[in-house]
């Protein structure tokens, strides 16, 4: 399957179909004036894949390039963020990393870069992700999980394309 998002709508097409969602990748940071700088509940780490890390920085939009779709992980309904399935992708990029504040708010970006990896596509009722591709519709999500699930099953491997419209 092949995948294609462009800031607005997701794309698909499979050897014998197509279709769209509509979807976005909406992030609150210092860019937009919309993540409170000193209070410590705002921030967030970069995954960079050792749990032990805890890099402070600024979620970015997913980045622009070509990547592997690699799996699906059904979410539990508790976790209202990304439930019901968890698209997981190969994407990354490099953030910079924030110092904190006394109370553990942002202070100040630093010259220090980690790379952030779990990017994924997944549907939240909320407006903004921390960087993921967010399908708006729920039904969507489900449509598509189970339409990559049937692409894996017959090994054929997906890709997502991210070039964003200005």
């Amino acid at each position: 399957m092949r995948l294609f998002f462009n800031g607005r709508v997701l794309k698909w097409e499979t050897f014998c179909d197509f279709g769209e969602w509509i979807a976005d990748c909406n992030v609150r940071n210092e860019l937009t004036d919309s993540r409170a700088l000193g209070d410590p509940h705002q921030v967030v780490y970069a995954m960079t894949g050792n749990r032990y890390d805890r890099f402070a920085y600024m979620p970015r939009r997913f980045p622009e390039g070509t990547f592997k779709v690699l799996s699906i992980t059904e979410k539990d309904p508790a976790d209202t963020y990304t439930w019901p399935y968890f698209i997981h992708t190969d994407a990354c990029q490099a953030v910079t990393v924030w110092d904190l504040d006394r109370e553990g708010g942002y202070l100040r970006p630093t010259s220090r870069r980690v790379m952030d990896y779990g990017y994924g596509l997944h549907h939240s009722s909320s407006r903004t992700t921390l960087g993921c591709i967010r399908i708006v519709y729920e039904k969507d999500v489900r449509a598509f999980a189970h339409l990559l699930q049937r692409e894996t099953d017959n090994k054929i491997k997906s890709t997502l394309s991210v070039n964003y419209i200005i």
